[in-house]
């Protein structure tokens, strides 16, 4: 940490001696530790450490420090720390916080998931996010920690990452609460200078700090998974920032997840009443009984509620007015009746909303196994072919700003075993075809609604068929950027869905 500080300080010494007004904008992720009793004098010493980067740049670290021991005692020449007393400190103290910032160490771990389970050699400890605790919530938060920072250096503030890995709704909630509170603050008197957006163009792996290779990608303002960047929701949300001081049409209403009882661990808090009157609505037109489970699942877990319709009912239609976004899914399930499909899509465009509309691969026929991009024309082989292509072709003549999704074989935590590619689990062959996971395509088709993408998307978990003995049906292939993740991933979540379910009830259970 000496070393690293003692970098800063000559890095800007050398700076400076070509740029004399260069300003150092120091950055450091603001965390606070609580804890239970026995583990309060462990929470009192990561309390103080969590300073020492700035501490030492500021030249705080001297004689009667807190610290100022035991970096004698791990070796460290008092003539080394005495460098930093008389060098400028940081112009301005750059803020990253995080939900996962603020930590709760509880000696009882047993209430909580044991990858939170550690300690520190003589006490054994779940060490999780403060945010999850209902006690706490007046104590965590970007608000107190700006207040710790403004208290402890009398400097200018900027929050330098203002970042969730999450769906875009959460994202674009935890952007504006963030800057809502910033403005709060300023109005105390504060001196916060800025808010950064961070990091523009995504983060890989960011989810685990580069500790793991995944390969996860989490957008930021722009997703580059395609041929070029494409805007997110959070750019239309800064730019309207920027302009008007609010997120403009880019808003999602309702609280983030850190602020909904489900987020905590222990049952028992979880049990406070949770308004969803704020909530925004999804409107799923159609579709089967394991698709509108999942999409409950999915609208709940990301603070969505989630009205069904049958398309065949007339107030169908008139439900889309009141709905954040629509999924029509009227050509998936049983009896695929679309009913007035152009009347919905003509009904969310005078209203501007959302609506995606759930196709199929077989729009397309041709040889076995042979790949179809968005670009491709459809080449319908049969009658329900012919019929999609024409119900695609309706959504887009009368909601010409619709999103057209093509997907694979669907299937889900309530799938039949037999029926989905459980082969991945163990890294065989996957079952001919090209697959999309329910949960991973429902995720990507409401994030890409709320950035209003438009036109036809390809949305298939890359993985297909090899060595079978039937021919594969044709494939989907994507030229717009590949968005779910690999069939081995979603494969072996789908195995532990399965692995968790309870088991099917006997007939005689079934009759009792």
């Amino acid at each position: 940490l000496v070393h690293q500080c003692q970098a800063v300080i000559r890095s800007m010494a050398a700076i400076r001696g070509v740029v004399p007004g260069a300003q150092l904008v120091q950055t450091e992720d603001i965390g606070r530790i609580f804890a239970t009793g026995p583990l309060a004098g462990q929470a009192a010493y990561e309390n103080e450490r969590r300073w020492l980067s700035l501490d030492l740049l500021f030249g705080r670290v001297r004689p009667g420090h807190a610290c100022w021991d035991e970096f004698l005692h791990e070796g460290i020449a008092a003539e080394a720390l005495a460098e930093f007393w008389d060098v400028p400190c940081p112009d301005l103290v750059g803020v990253n916080h995080y939900l996962t910032s603020d930590r709760y160490l509880d000696p009882d771990r047993a209430g909580y998931p044991e990858h939170h389970w550690g300690g520190n050699g003589r006490d054994a400890y779940a060490d999780a996010e403060a945010v999850r605790i209902p006690s706490l919530a007046a104590e965590t938060g970007l608000s107190a920690r700006i207040r710790e920072v403004a208290a402890r250096y009398d400097r200018p503030i900027a929050v330098t990452e203002l970042h969730h890995g999450c769906t875009r709704d959460e994202q674009l909630r935890w952007l504006r609460d963030g800057w809502d509170e910033a403005c709060a603050l300023r109005a105390e008197g504060i001196d916060l200078r800025a808010i950064t957006l961070w990091s523009l163009f995504g983060a890989v792996d960011w989810n685990s700090l580069l500790t793991a290779r995944h390969g996860h990608y989490e957008p930021g303002a722009f997703d580059v998974r395609g041929p070029e960047p494409r805007p997110t929701a959070l750019a239309t949300a800064a730019a309207s920032l920027v302009r008007a001081g609010h997120l403009g049409s880019a808003a999602i209403g309702g609280p983030g997840w850190w602020r909904r009882p489900e987020r905590c661990y222990r049952s028992d808090e979880r049990d406070a009443a949770c308004s969803r009157s704020d909530w925004p609505l999804l409107l799923l037109v159609g579709g089967d009984t394991a698709l509108a489970d999942e999409c409950r699942a999915v609208g709940f877990g990301r603070g969505w509620a989630v009205e069904r319709v049958d398309p065949r009912d007339p107030a169908g239609t008139g439900r889309v007015g009141a709905a954040a976004a629509v999924l029509d899914a009227s050509a998936i399930g049983p009896g695929r009746d679309l009913g007035d499909l152009a009347g919905r899509g003509e009904a969310a465009a005078r209203r501007r909303r959302p609506f995606a509309f759930l196709s199929a691969a077989d729009i397309f026929a041709g040889e076995p196994g042979s790949a179809h991009r968005e670009g491709d024309p459809p080449q319908p082989g049969g009658a329900w072919g012919q019929r999609l292509a024409e119900a695609e072709a309706t959504v887009r003549r009368h909601h010409a700003d619709a999103l057209v999704i093509r997907t694979g074989q669907l299937f889900g935590p309530a799938s039949d075993p037999d029926e989905a590619p459980l082969a991945a689990l163990d890294g065989g062959e996957i079952g001919p075809g090209t697959h999309s996971y329910l949960p991973d395509l429902l995720h990507v088709v409401l994030d890409l609604m709320i950035d209003r993408e438009t036109g036809i998307r390809h949305l298939v978990n890359p993985g297909v068929a090899a060595g079978t003995t039937r021919p594969a049906p044709v494939r989907l292939d994507t030229d717009r950027g590949c968005l779910l993740p690999p069939l081995s991933s979603a494969a072996g979540r789908y195995g532990a869905a399965v692995a968790d379910r309870p088991p099917e009830p006997t007939h005689l259970q079934a009759a009792e």
